[in-house]
């Protein structure tokens, strides 16, 4: 009894933080303006979005997929990776209004070589975004070189990995030369998305069985009693045979003395 009301006390608990959390998030409307024109502007393919295609005014924006705000609601994380996102990036001139943006993960979408880093203007503007912490432009087909500036001189060798046609610091590739990208490495970037998808699947199982196991203890009552009778009989089986052990263990020793 006590084991059920420690479980739904720390049910109630988890409500209230959820709760407290999604009303300190509230999204501010020019950033629901902003992340609408960011939408606008992209260039991607609709039937492959999981994320942008679900952005709309009849939720808050701090909740859409991809979207993370701070506690004022100004937008802190976007995470369109996998987007099939093909361009817009350069011209886009609502990405750079997040003056709060700490994360752009844009990895595993679908520029080609024709559309090299931007470069001059684009790079200034991504200058000022002064918070931006992490960047991620990894396996996107991009090509060209680096552009040389303060802020993305400062993020590491990985935020650039997978892009064969990339050249310039902090990547080790010498701009006189590029190398295509071979067979092999086509099959390592297939793999290692295969792997990170064998994260999520089981990831995923996880949380539905435990979900459901959870499911059934709150609304299942007979389900509740036996799996809570279940764990009682076990422990007292545990127990019980602890004691056992214990009394055979004695009734051989005073065997012992009195043989003796």
């Amino acid at each position: 009894m006590l084991s059920n009301l420690l479980f739904f006390i720390c049910i109630l608990i988890s409500s209230f933080i959820f709760t407290t959390h999604s009303y300190n998030n509230k999204c501010l409307l020019h950033q629901e303006t902003l992340l609408l024109q960011l939408r606008d502007e992209l260039i991607y393919n609709s039937s492959l979005s999981t994320k942008l295609v679900r952005w709309n005014e009849r939720s808050e924006c701090c909740l859409w997929h991809g979207v993370e705000c701070d506690a004022s609601g100004h937008v802190v994380c976007l995470q369109l990776d996998d987007e099939a996102i093909s361009g817009g990036i350069g011209d886009s001139s609502s990405l750079f209004g997040f003056k709060y943006l700490q994360k752009l993960n844009l990895a595993f979408n679908d520029f080609n070589h024709t559309h090299p880093i931007p470069k001059g203007p684009i790079l200034q503007k991504l200058g000022e975004l002064t918070f931006l912490e992490v960047l991620n432009l990894s396996y996107n087909k991009l090509a060209g070189e680096i552009p040389k500036g303060r802020q993305i001189q400062t993020f590491s060798a990985e935020s650039f990995e997978g892009n064969p046609g990339l050249c310039g610091f902090p990547l080790n590739t010498n701009c006189t030369h590029t190398d295509v990208l071979s067979p092999r490495e086509h099959e390592d970037v297939e793999v290692k998305r295969e792997i990170e998808w064998e994260y999520v699947s089981a990831a995923l199982g996880y949380v539905v069985g435990f979900g459901s196991i959870v499911w059934l203890l709150i609304f299942c009552r007979s389900f509740r009693h036996k799996y809570f009778g279940k764990i009682d009989e076990i422990i007292e089986e545990v127990f019980d045979g602890r004691n056992r052990r214990r009394r055979r263990a004695r009734m051989v020793a005073r065997n012992r003395v009195r043989r003796q």
